[in-house]
């Protein structure tokens, strides 16, 4: 995939490879800047050397998709209180969505967090470098695909009904959303005045 903002004008000789070639911006050639803005984006050269395999720090184990991820403590994290608290039936089935949904909201929200934090951090400087726009607007994107997917989120939330919810709702009180520490820390990153709240 070629970099949207950037047009190669010419070869030094045959063997140049992409990443080397001279390349403009807004029509001014800038190979440093743009080689940066490739490399952080990821729109540089594909790389014919294999990766080095990565042992654990600390350990013979090597790294895989489960350790990585930490999967054991990822999918054990859903504790339906519903079968905690009543021994003589099974859980209430609609409860493991419920957790499921409302987890990965805070995951999303986690990421946004994320990239806010990056973006304060470039625009907190007392100048800022040109070259990082490219990279700031791509993480503004990315926080907007979050927001639309937490959206689209709710659409599964709805195919558990009013009654279904109702069947382990009274094991979540006092509990609701709007405890969200991570929501309100977004509203605050962004500006929210408690006015406007």
């Amino acid at each position: 995939m070629a970099c949207p903002y950037a047009r190669i004008i010419g070869h030094d000789d045959e063997t140049t490879s992409t990443a080397t070639a001279k390349l403009t911006l807004n029509g001014a050639v800038n190979n440093d800047a743009l080689a940066e803005i490739l490399s952080l984006t990821g729109y540089g050269p594909t790389s014919s050397v294999k990766p080095e395999l990565k042992r654990l720090p600390s350990s013979d184990e090597l790294v895989n998709y489960s350790n990585y991820l930490q999967l054991n403590k990822l999918l054990d994290s859903q504790l339906l209180l519903s079968a905690k608290h009543d021994q003589n039936k099974k859980p209430v089935h609609d409860e493991h969505l419920f957790m499921i949904i409302h987890q990965s909201f805070e995951l999303w929200f986690k990421q946004i967090i994320w990239e806010i934090d990056s973006l304060r951090d470039i625009f907190g400087c007392k100048f800022i470098d040109e070259t990082h726009m490219f990279v700031s607007i791509n993480r503004l994107q990315r926080c907007v695909h979050i927001w639309h997917l937490l959206c689209d989120q709710i659409s599964i939330l709805e195919t558990m009904t009013p009654l279904d919810f109702m069947e382990f709702r009274s094991y979540l009180s006092p509990a609701s959303g709007f405890q969200s520490l991570q929501f309100r820390l977004i509203e605050n990153k962004l500006g929210l005045t408690d006015k406007s709240r």
